[in-house]
């Protein structure tokens, strides 16, 4: 079976998105002073937790397509609404957005300049072409709501907002992207060699019996605490640690400790190795940008010990990689499931 590492990286990440589609023919607007600017799409950026209120902050950007991030720097031309919400969950709800200079829960906090003179809250912007001052549309947001609810099989955002003066009205349905900034709840530790790395909650791919009949085979994903992801979904910065593992269990491993090894067993840690461009088994990457990270495959006597205790699964680790790093370590929380067994 062939399988590129980078479609099994977009099938982790599809779970940090809302499950929707959209046509490619509609296009959407926002309208401002009786004129019309076209949006292409929608990213939510997670950057800060409220412990002593429970609520996450988000902002919310409904962009043209010319428009692009970096984190939270835009560049580009055309227009973007961006909505500073206040939500008690780590991923966007359903429900009616309201502004609220207190920051409640389903908030939008409105726009203003603060005693440092930076921007905070809510605007609309226009950057035109020319890029010249008088040509730049920019307002904040002073009132009005934001529904967000379902139509269909997609997710639909009903716009009705006001600068305090004029409107500022649109649609839009689809998909959005969901970036993080801020660090995930730590539910494990690992130890690679002298490092150590805080793991948050995990995925689960199960793959079913793709290298034996009798046997599903599964793939755990650990992630640091500090992962970081570029707007296209690539690894930007963090630890990936890439557990495959065999087992006769069907929608979950069984409990017990997984030796390695090369052959396609019950109970057994398929050792790491590189087949063309494709990476296999069980291996980490430690990456500090995009484009440059530290591999090491677990090649050497190694075991993993599973235990559930209900939703949650308690996972221990004592490996050896190809370059002498002992890995050893613990994870207690449930996965983010994936099922990719093919279904007749």
């Amino acid at each position: 079976m062939k399988r590129n590492l980078s479609i099994v990286f977009l099938l982790i990440f599809a779970l940090l998105f809302v499950a929707c589609k959209k046509n490619k023919d509609e296009v959407y607007y926002i309208k401002f002073k009786d004129k019309s600017y076209a949006i292409e799409s929608a990213r939510a950026l997670r950057k800060s937790y409220d412990s002593s209120e429970k609520l996450y902050e988000f902002d919310l950007f409904f962009k043209g397509k010319q428009i692009s991030f970096n984190m939270d720097l835009v560049s580009g031309q055309g227009a973007y609404l961006k909505l500073d919400l206040k939500i008690d969950s780590a991923a966007l709800k359903k429900g009616v957005y309201s502004i609220d200079e207190q920051g409640k829960n389903f908030s939008i906090i409105p726009g203003k300049t603060n005693e440092e003179g930076k921007i905070v809250g809510s605007f609309f912007k226009f950057i035109p072409l020319s890029k010249t001052d008088l040509d730049t549309i920019f307002t904040y947001i002073k009132s009005g709501y934001v529904n967000v609810y379902q139509d269909g099989d997609a997710w639909r955002y009903d716009i009705k907002l006001s600068d305090g003066k004029d409107s500022i009205t649109g649609t839009y349905k689809g998909d959005y992207f969901l970036q993080n900034d801020i660090d995930g709840v730590k539910v494990g530790e690992v130890f690679i060699g002298d490092s150590t790395y805080n793991l948050q909650r995990g995925d689960m791919m199960l793959w079913g019996n793709i290298f034996s009949e009798n046997l599903n085979y599964y793939e755990l994903f650990f992630y640091s605490t500090n992962m970081r992801y570029s707007e296209k979904g690539k690894f930007q910065k963090g630890l990936v640690f890439v557990v495959g593992l065999h087992s006769t269990g069907s929608d979950f491993p069984s409990d017990g400790t997984y030796t390695l090894s090369r052959d396609y067993q019950n109970f057994t840690v398929l050792a790491g190795r590189k087949e063309g461009s494709i990476d296999w088994g069980t291996y980490w990457y430690d990456y500090s940008s995009a484009t440059v990270s530290t591999k090491a495959f677990v090649l050497k006597n190694s075991s993993i010990t599973i235990q559930r205790e209900g939703e949650k699964m308690l996972v221990n680790f004592d490996c050896t990689d190809q370059l002498g790093n002992e890995i050893k370590g613990e994870y207690k929380a449930d996965f983010r499931k994936i099922d990719l067994r093919k279904t007749e």
